[in-house]
């Protein structure tokens, strides 16, 4: 069942129009209806849509209550697009997705799916409304580029369309600024989901054992070689082949690679066989590889085989309004254990030069995190210097580090 709390017909509409009749809907004028009775304890609730056009007050309130209940239904806000300090402390707060007021049907169906994918999905929701699940997983495998900035609009739009195909891309950027994350948002959104993504840093393999590492070896093939050991290509068979720093591969062994891309057969190291390989092959280099082509330091035909599609990963000072979707994004990892960031503090974020784009970001938070000793980061918390000396306390275990709890 979904549940809206609104006196607006608008909202009620919309959400009619979008969840049909697979599932029930329930309308609630105002927030204490929700806790009268004993419906919201009875009932199988997949989400939650709350209109903040009024009783911003005590709609916020009722927000709190649904976070700390255990059945955690989705939460959804509709919220008038100017009111940017409530959108941010909605999200602070734990609410799942939001769409602007009044409700569209397409924004308000994206924004659904996302609030219900974000809980446990009840059977109800599977059976009944399995469009909305697969898309509700692909909304949140997305969340990492969330962000109403035009930059980030425009990557999500990239990453989709490049996501439904089998064609080689190329993500350049600068160093930090998440060509890894959206490597990994590409192959997630992609029908190879399901299959592995194998990521390989092209710089750090050892040059003498680049066919071992990429194409595998036999048991015998070299001294050690006590058995059969898979590459790279067949490791990610099926599955999508990430390989980072692209631009570091020697010239030498650059054919090499070129070859499997052009024939899809790998021969292991040892071996008279040649291997069929269904590999997705994703890219990513910080470098001018168009001079390194001109100069001969790159294979043209390599090049052009690699960079069928190029995407351009925008760094962070061209998304500063996208500061609470990104925050939010690394805070929701486990090991931060619940801990937000007030609005005075992504305000601070927004006004860093950020050099070194997300990769420092999560850097800051979570040197910010473990010197502050609090769950809620104010903007003095904030530690952009790495050198934080004794500004650490006496007392400085993690907030999440809670004694006797191993999941921390």
């Amino acid at each position: 069942m979904f549940l809206v709390v609104s006196s607006r017909d608008d909202v009620l509409d919309t959400v009619a129009v979008v969840v049909g009749t697979t599932v029930p809907i329930r309308r609630i004028s105002t927030a204490e209806q929700l806790w009268r009775g004993s419906h919201y304890a009875e009932d199988r609730i997949i989400g939650v849509i709350i209109d903040f056009r009024e009783e911003v007050k005590h709609r916020c309130a009722l927000v709190d209550r649904i976070v700390r209940s255990p059945r955690g239904p989705g939460i959804l806000a509709v919220v008038e697009e100017h009111r940017g300090e409530l959108i941010f402390e909605l999200a602070r707060r734990g609410v799942h997705a939001w769409v602007p007021a009044p409700p569209t049907f397409s924004a308000l169906r994206t924004a659904l799916q996302k609030a219900v994918v974000e809980t446990t999905v009840s059977a109800e929701s599977e059976e009944g409304f399995p469009d909305v699940v697969e898309s509700a997983r692909i909304e949140k495998v997305l969340e990492p580029l969330a962000g109403p900035s035009d930059a980030a609009r425009e990557l999500r739009r990239a990453v989709v369309k490049v996501a439904r195909s089998d064609m080689p891309v190329v993500l350049t950027g600068e160093t930090g600024a998440g060509k890894q994350i959206v490597a990994e948002v590409i192959h997630s959104v992609s029908p190879r989901w399901k299959k592995s993504l194998v990521d390989v840093n092209v710089s750090s393999i050892v040059e003498t054992l680049f066919e071992v590492e990429f194409f595998g070896s036999e048991t015998g093939a070299y001294t050690g070689a006590n058995r059969r050991r898979p590459g790279f290509f067949s490791s990610s068979a099926g599955g999508t082949l990430f390989l980072d720093e692209i631009g570091d591969l020697p010239v030498a062994l650059q054919p090499k690679i070129l070859k499997v891309v052009e024939t899809g057969q790998v021969r292991a190291l040892g071996s008279d066989r040649v291997e069929h390989v269904d590999v997705r092959l994703i890219s990513a280099t910080n470098r001018e590889i168009d001079r390194m082509v001109t100069i001969g330091a790159f294979r043209r035909d390599l090049w052009n085989r690699i960079a069928a599609v190029i995407i351009r990963v925008p760094p962070i000072r061209e998304r500063l309004e996208d500061m609470p979707f990104l925050v939010r994004s690394i805070l929701r990892e486990k090991k931060y254990g619940g801990a937000t960031v007030k609005p005075e503090a992504i305000r601070a974020l927004q006004h860093h030069q950020w050099t070194g784009n997300v990769r420092e970001l999560r850097s800051v938070l979570e040197r910010s995190i473990l010197v502050s000793c609090r769950r809620e980061l104010r903007a003095r918390d904030l530690l952009f210097d790495p050198h934080i000396g004794n500004h650490l306390r006496d007392d400085h275990t993690p907030p999440w580090a809670i004694p006797g709890d191993e999941s921390g």
